[in-house]
């Protein structure tokens, strides 16, 4: 009879309460390659997979280094997940640490990309390349770096430690990845979880002075009462210093004048950098506020309010070359300049 090529289904929940002698026995009826799981996984891929059936496993033949859909080996799944206890068992039976997916990422590039610190320092340990570049030209070091954001701040700071001793090269790209992150965290400070500023705050500093970095200046977002001020210059250069001062990290801004800022710039971003994949009533809904916003406090002109109605009307679709979104964006710096005294916002009619 022909042995099965597939797992059983509830392969994954069999490896925490079968009997190692039961597990055994379902490959006399299944090929020892077989695959299951989203990934199609051999039983090897399976984070739970015991030391025993492994070591077995690997014993009767079954490439330990055999990937999944995505071409991802056991070892790297685990260096993914932060799942350290196996990585030495697995480097015993024969697993290459440099075995990339199906992106050039290896092992290292995986746990870095997720601030596996713990991970890292294993797989250092046991020789893994801190220079080895992926398709995208990128070492794990600044893999990591390109994956970090806020919460994962501290982590990689670690992370960053432990791969520049190993000789990972702090370059211009690093550097510039460290300021984005500091200035990303900046703009979520006033809504980020006091809980855990002291680490994130730690771990950003670590990070600056690692790679020599200038601090990224805190946040300083509008009190709601006090005039707010349009610096001088272009009105693209207004419109960001405007987002920075007026749009909160999430929700509807504190003022009118804040929320038309966040409204153009939400959807210049969705229209013009996205290309709308997520344009739905919401956005419309958005979009249809803007010209309401421009005719209350001190109004636009009555030839500027027309033609912010014609421009959203025109934007309804979610699309554009960048000329109607840059001009709906520039009328709206217009009304928060001749509008300084801040406007309450009050309920908004979307969800976005």
């Amino acid at each position: 009879m022909a042995k099965r090529k597939t797992l059983p289904k509830d392969f994954d929940e069999q490896l925490s309460s079968t009997p190692l002698d039961d597990l055994k026995a379902i490959f006399d009826k299944t090929l020892l390659d077989a695959r299951g799981g989203y990934g199609k996984h051999t039983a090897i891929g399976f984070v739970d997979c015991p030391d025993e059936l492994i070591a077995w496993l690997a014993e009767q033949g079954l490439d330990v280094d055999a990937a999944d859909t995505y071409d991802r080996s056991p070892l790297w799944e685990r260096a993914s997940l932060g799942r350290d206890a196996q990585i030495p068992l697995l480097l015993s039976l024969g697993a290459d640490i440099e075995r990339t997916d199906r992106y050039g990422d290896t092992p290292l590039h995986a746990a870095a990309g997720n601030q596996r610190a713990a991970t890292v320092r294993m797989l250092l340990g046991h020789g893994a390349d801190p220079r080895r570049l992926n398709e995208s030209d990128e070492d794990p070091l600044l893999n990591g770096l390109h994956r970090t954001q806020n919460i994962g701040i501290p982590a990689m700071a670690e992370v960053a430690r432990l791969l520049l001793d190993a000789g990972a090269e702090p370059s211009d790209e690093a550097r510039a990845q460290v300021t984005r992150i500091g200035t990303g965290f900046e703009f979520h400070r006033a809504g980020f979880n006091r809980d855990f500023l002291p680490e994130v705050d730690a771990g950003l500093t670590a990070l600056y002075e690692l790679f020599g970095v200038e601090p990224v200046p805190r946040r300083a977002m509008h009190d709601g009462v006090s005039p707010i001020t349009v610096p001088a210059g272009a009105w693209q250069d207004q419109h960001q210093a405007l987002w920075e001062l007026l749009v909160p990290s999430s929700g509807p801004a504190q003022t009118a004048q804040g929320e038309v800022v966040r409204i153009t710039g939400r959807i210049a971003r969705e229209i013009l950098d996205n290309g709308s994949p997520n344009w739905d009533r919401q956005f419309k809904r958005m979009l249809a506020a803007v010209p309401e916003h421009l005719v209350t406090g001190i109004p636009v002109e009555a030839s500027e309010a027309e033609e912010a109605s014609r421009l959203a009307h025109a934007l309804r679709g979610g699309n554009d070359n960048g000329k109607r979104v840059d001009r709906l964006t520039e009328l709206a710096v217009s009304w928060v300049a001749r509008n300084p005294k801040p406007i309450p916002l009050g309920e908004v009619g979307y969800d976005r």
